[in-house]
């Protein structure tokens, strides 16, 4: 079962240089999971073959969501700029903004994350941030870090922070 935290954080975010891969999704949480792993294979790749080391946690930053499709970019924060360019051509090296944000965290397996972001929602119009869903837009992009290794972590000890970027 996840836990999320209701009372979020406000945390300072700073500028981070990272691999990013951008994509364009169905809006179904399988098509969007496929896609998902996808990217991040290819950045380890490129992580790996270009000897660098990640600085923070992977994230999935997301730019446009709809009822027909999920834009978002997946990035992985380097410690220091490639020797060359990235070997694949789908592959960005970039500056990842910093500033203000609210943090919550998602404790649990990623296919629990909907009923998090219900729960966040639902906080956000309590504490009148947002009036509708269409208000989220408001918080693009924000992104969701992966804190934990989905390879060497049970399902329910996962955890997943999530940024919403505050203007």
């Amino acid at each position: 079962m996840s836990q999320v935290t209701l009372a979020p954080c406000e945390v300072a975010v700073p500028d981070s240089l990272a691999l990013l891969v951008h994509v364009v999704s169905d809006p179904a949480p399988a098509r969007i999971g496929a896609a998902m792993t996808s990217a991040f294979q290819r950045l380890g790749a490129v992580l790996g073959s270009e000897g660098l080391e990640m600085a923070a946690p992977p994230r999935a930053i997301y730019t446009d969501v709809s009822p027909e499709r999920v834009c978002f970019t997946v990035a992985i924060p380097i410690a220091g700029p490639p020797g060359m360019p990235a070997p694949e051509a789908d592959v960005e090296v970039s500056v990842l903004p910093g500033g203000r944000a609210l943090r919550f965290t998602h404790r649990g397996p990623y296919d629990q994350l909907a009923a998090t972001y219900r729960e966040v929602t639902e906080w956000l119009k309590d504490q009148k941030l947002i009036d509708t869903e269409a208000d989220w837009s408001r918080y693009m992009p924000m992104w969701e870090e992966y804190v934990s290794d989905p390879d060497c972590t049970p399902a329910p000890e996962l955890v997943t922070q999530i940024y919403l970027p505050l203007k």
